[in-house]
C-alpha cells in the first residue's frame, strides 16, 4: 500500500492561484472521474478510478469514518503526466464499520472532487466459503460454497468466479446460485481442456460489498481419443489413441489402453500404460485370449490424477490354434522346461451321494469345516482328500474319496509305497475321473507333480519377473500363481515371490479378480486341512497334493502359510488336502 498526504500538493496549489489570475476554464479542459470501482475483500479495500483528461495531473482518495471526512485520510499518487489510472490499497480498517470517501483530482487549471461515497467493511466476516470443484470434465466443473449468518446485511446475490489467474473476482468468468444463506452450487462452462483454473465463491451484499471465500484450483481433463485397433492376433492387438496437443496449458503424466469383456472398461480393471505426454501413441496389447469380444477405451490422466477416457472400440481376438480345455483357466503355465499345463477354474469337488466330481465354480470357492461330515452318505460337497484316494480301485485299502483312515499304509499307490499317482495305469490321481464341468471325460486332468511345483514356483520367467503373490481375494487368503506371459501393468500387485509377506499385502476384491483372472491368474485359497474329521487351520494356510511320494508312507504338497511357502512338505497320507488339477498343452 501507499499512502501520502498531499500537503505539498495544496501549498504549491494556493501559491499559484494568488500569484496568478486563474483564467476562465474551457469544459474539455476540466478533469473528471469516468470509472469509480472499489472493491472490498477480507483485510482490504481496493479503490481504482480513472481520469479524463491527458496531462499533468495528481489524484487522490480521501477516507474517513466522518460523514463530512473531517477525520479523513488521503491516499494518493505523485503528479505524473499523462497517468489516467490509479489503484490504492487500503488496509487496517475496522470490521462492520461505516467508512465514507471521495476522489480528489487536479491540474493546471483546476481541482475537481467527486461526492462522497459510503461502504461498510465485512472484510473480517468471513462470511462465505469455497467448496471442492467436481465433476470435472474437459470443459465443465461444478462448484460452489456456503454463506453463513455472520453478517451485517441481506446476501443479494450469491455464486463462483473463476480465471486461469489468482485470485478470482465478479469481474471475471462467474455464475450465480441464487441469494441468501446456506449451501450452493454453480455450473462451471466454457473451460478450456487440461487447463489450470482457480476458483472463489462469492456472496455480495444489499450494500454493494463483495466477499469472497477462499481459493481452490483443479485442472480439467485432457482431451483423449481412442483412434482404432489394427493387427488383432489371438492374444495381441495393437492399440492406437491420441491426446490433444493444441488446446491446454498442462501434463499428461500418463496415458495408455484399459479393456474389458463389457462395456466402458476403466483403470480398475485391465489396463497398460504407454508414455506421457500429449499427442499420437500406440501399443500391443498382449495376454487376451483367443476367439474373444473385448472393449478398449484409451485413457489420459491430468496433474490431479483424475482420468479421462476415449470413444470405446469393440474387437474380437482370432480363433485360437490351441484350445484351452472346458474347465480351464485361460493362462498358460510352464511346469519343466519343455511343458506348459492349464489350470482348472477352481479346486476340485466331490460329491458322494451323486458320484459327481467337478471343479468349484469360483477360484476362491472352498467348503472347509463341511469336510468334517466326510461319508460315503454326506449328500454335500467333499474337497479335501487322502492322498491317491481317486475312487478307483488302484491296489489301495483307502481309495475312496470319503476315505479317512489315519493309517498311511492303507493309502499306497497300487498297493505299493514307491509309486507316485502317475505310474502305472495312472488310476490313482483324481484327474483319471471325468470331471462334469471339466469336459466330462476321462483322463485329460491330472495332478502336478513335486519337480512341476518347484519348476512353477521358483524357476519360470515371466515378462514381469513375478511368478507368484500372497493375496487376499475376495476376502479368502490364498496365493496367486501368474501364467508364462504376465505383465506386470495388467495389475498392480506387491512382493512378487515373497513366501513370508502377508497375505493382506495384496487385497483384491471380486470385481477386479475378474481382469486378473481373464489375463490367466491362478489362485489357490488356503483351505487348511483334515486330520480323520477333525479341521486344522481352515481360512490360515494351505495344503495341496502333488502326485509325487516323499517316502513309503508319506507324499510330497504345497505349503502356503502365514509365513512361508514351500513345496518340500513331508506328509501323512491319510491327511486330507486339497487338489488342484492341471491340463497338459499339447
Amino acid at each position: 500500500m501507499t499512502k501520502r498526504l498531499i500537503y505539498l500538493f495544496v501549498a504549491v496549489a494556493a501559491l499559484w492561484m494568488v500569484g496568478c489570475k486563474k483564467p476562465d476554464l474551457p469544459t474539455n479542459l476540466k478533469p473528471k472521474i469516468t470509472v469509480d470501482s472499489l472493491l472490498l475483500d477480507f483485510n482490504k479495500a481496493t479503490f481504482t478510478w480513472q481520469v479524463d483528461y491527458p496531462g499533468m495531473i495528481g489524484s487522490m482518495v480521501q477516507v474517513g469514518t466522518e460523514a463530512d471526512l473531517a477525520d479523513a485520510i488521503s491516499y494518493g499518487s505523485d503528479q505524473i503526466a499523462d497517468k489516467k489510472q490509479f489503484n490504492v490499497e487500503v488496509d487496517s480498517l475496522i470490521d462492520n464499520k461505516n467508512y465514507y470517501y471521495r476522489h480528489v483530482v487536479w491540474n493546471h487549471y483546476d481541482t475537481y472532487m467527486d461526492e462522497v461515497k459510503k461502504f461498510v467493511f465485512h472484510g473480517m466476516s468471513s462470511i462465505i466459503t469455497t467448496s471442492q470443484v467436481t465433476n470435472i470434465t474437459q470443459t465443465t466443473a461444478t462448484c460452489g460454497g456456503v454463506v453463513s449468518s455472520s453478517y451485517h446485511g441481506l446476501v443479494v446475490e450469491r455464486g463462483v468466479c473463476w480465471s486461469n489467474t489468482h485470485n478470482p473476482t465478479t469481474a471475471d468468468n462467474h455464475g450465480t446460485g441464487g441469494a441468501g444463506t446456506g449451501s450452493f452450487s454453480v455450473n462451471l462452462v466454457g473451460l478450456t481442456a487440461n487447463t489450470l483454473y482457480y476458483v472463489r465463491a462469492y456472496a455480495k451484499l444489499d450494500d454493494g460489498f463483495v466477499s469472497y471465500g477462499e481459493e481452490v484450483s483443479f485442472i480439467t481433463l485432457p482431451t483423449v481419443r481412442t483412434l482404432r485397433v489394427v493387427e488383432i492376433t489371438q492374444t495381441t492387438a495393437l492399440a492406437e489413441g491420441e491426446v490433444d496437443a493444441t488446446i491446454g496449458d498442462g501434463t499428461v503424466p500418463e496415458r495408455g489402453f484399459c479393456w474389458s469383456f463389457s462395456h466402458d472398461p476403466t483403470i480398475n480393471g485391465a489396463h497398460a500404460t504407454s508414455g506421457v505426454g500429449t499427442g499420437r501413441f500406440s501399443m500391443t496389447i498382449v495376454g487376451l485370449s483367443a476367439a474373444k469380444t473385448y472393449y478398449l477405451r484409451s485413457y489420459a490422466k491430468n496433474n490431479m490424477g483424475l482420468v479421462a477416457y476415449g470413444e470405446e472400440l469393440v474387437f474380437s481376438t482370432l480363433p485360437p490354434s490351441v484350445v484351452a480345455p472346458t474347465g480351464a483357466i485361460n493362462g498358460l503355465f510352464s511346469v519343466s522346461e519343455t511343458q506348459q499345463v492349464y489350470f482348472s477354474q477352481g479346486n476340485l469337488q466331490y460329491n458322494a451321494s451323486s458320484n459327481i466330481w467337478q471343479f468349484a465354480e469360483n477360484q476362491w470357492d472352498y467348503n472347509g469345516e463341511a469336510n468334517a461330515n466326510i461319508s460315503q452318505s454326506f449328500n454335500g460337497w467333499i474337497d479335501m482328500f487322502g492322498w491317491g484316494t481317486s475312487g478307483y480301485n488302484h491296489g489301495a485299502s483307502s481309495y475312496q474319496p470319503w476315505s479317512t483312515s489315519k493309517d498311511n499304509t492303507t493309502y499306497l499307490a497300487y498297493g505299493q509305497g514307491d509309486n507316485n499317482l502317475y505310474d502305472k495305469t495312472g488310476m490313482a490321481d483324481w484327474g483319471y475321473n471325468a470331471i462334469s464341468n471339466g469336459g466330462d471325460l476321462i483322463n485329460i486332468w491330472r495332478t502336478p507333480t513335486y519337480e512341476e511345483w518347484k519348476y512353477l514356483l521358483y524357476t519360470r520367467e515371466t515378462p514381469s519377473g513375478i511368478r507368484f503373490v500372497k493375496a487376499v481375494v475376495n476376502d479368502v487368503n490364498g496365493l496367486i500363481l501368474l501364467p508364462d506371459d504376465w505383465n506386470s501393468n495388467y495389475y498392480q500387485l506387491n512382493e512378487g515371490n515373497s513366501g513370508s509377506a502377508d497375505f493382506s499385502v495384496n487385497t483384491i476384491p471380486a470385481s477386479e479378480w475378474a481382469s486378473c483372472e481373464m489375463a490367466g491368474a491362478v489362485f489357490l485359497p488356503v483351505t487348511g486341512y483334515r486330520d480323520g474329521t477333525v479341521l486344522h487351520h481352515v481360512g490360515s494356510r494351505g495344503y495341496y497334493w502333488s502326485s509325487s511320494i516323499c517316502t513309503s508312507t508319506g507324499a510330497r504338497g504345497l505349503y502356503i502359510g502365514e509365513a512361508g511357502i514351500s513345496t518340500d512338505e513331508f506328509n501323512n497320507r491319510f491327511y486330507g488336502y486339497s487338489v488342484r488339477l492341471v491340463h497338459n498343452v499339447q
